[in-house]
């Protein structure tokens, strides 16, 4: 995840180095959202991605149960 609102052309070259396409989508959601539902929210930037943010599941599981996943889809706002 990347922090801000950022279209996914950008995102792709932010993430991947190279300039992205319009197959290229980003959804945005608020940390407070995610942090409601749950998730764990930290800043863990990169010396490639000084904006990059990681969600976790609380107790630090590292595979998502469905119902995990539910959750952030619900958070999550539609495609861009």
């Amino acid at each position: 995840m990347l922090w801000g609102k950022i279209d996914g052309e950008t995102a792709a070259l932010m993430v991947r180095g190279r300039r992205g396409d319009s197959r290229d989508v980003s959804r945005h959601v608020r940390a407070g959202d995610l942090r409601a539902a749950g998730f764990v929210v930290e800043n863990t930037p990169t010396r490639r991605n000084p904006d990059h943010i990681s969600v976790t599941v609380a107790a630090g599981a590292v595979k998502w149960d469905d119902d995990q996943v539910a959750a952030f889809t619900r958070a999550v706002s539609p495609t861009m």
